[in-house]
């Protein structure tokens, strides 16, 4: 049994390094904010559920045209993501750590949709 849960260990271990590498080569190059510290999270109704508003210091920068230039942006995608990336934004909030946004090129009213995140 032993043995078996080594070996299950190891290749739980590989597949979340690779796992790791491939998001963070995907990702280099896509249109990130600026490192700041989350001040307020919001969750908010919607007519399809409800939407997580973050409020980062500094702003964020390079949000997509047309989007306020403001301190708060709008977590986007499908439920599962956004509850995922809320988790994330608590656990970055609760801990004084950095993040960053990936945009996903569109506003949702005035608010920068964040298609990812990074913590630092």
């Amino acid at each position: 049994m032993g043995v078996v849960m080594g070996k299950f260990k190891k290749l739980l271990l590989g597949v979340s390094i690779a796992g790791l590498l491939m998001s963070g080569t995907a990702l280099a190059d896509g249109p990130f904010s600026n490192w700041g510290n989350i001040t307020n999270i919001e969750l908010g109704p919607t007519s399809t559920g409800t939407s997580t508003y973050l409020v980062l210091s500094p702003a964020p920068s390079g949000r997509p045209n047309g989007c306020k230039t403001d301190p708060q942006v709008v977590l986007f995608g499908p439920a599962e993501h956004v509850k995922a990336m809320t988790s994330l934004a608590l656990s970055a909030f609760l801990a004084g750590k950095s993040v960053r946004f990936y945009y996903e090129g569109t506003c949702e009213g005035p608010y920068a949709r964040v298609k990812m995140m990074q913590m630092q």
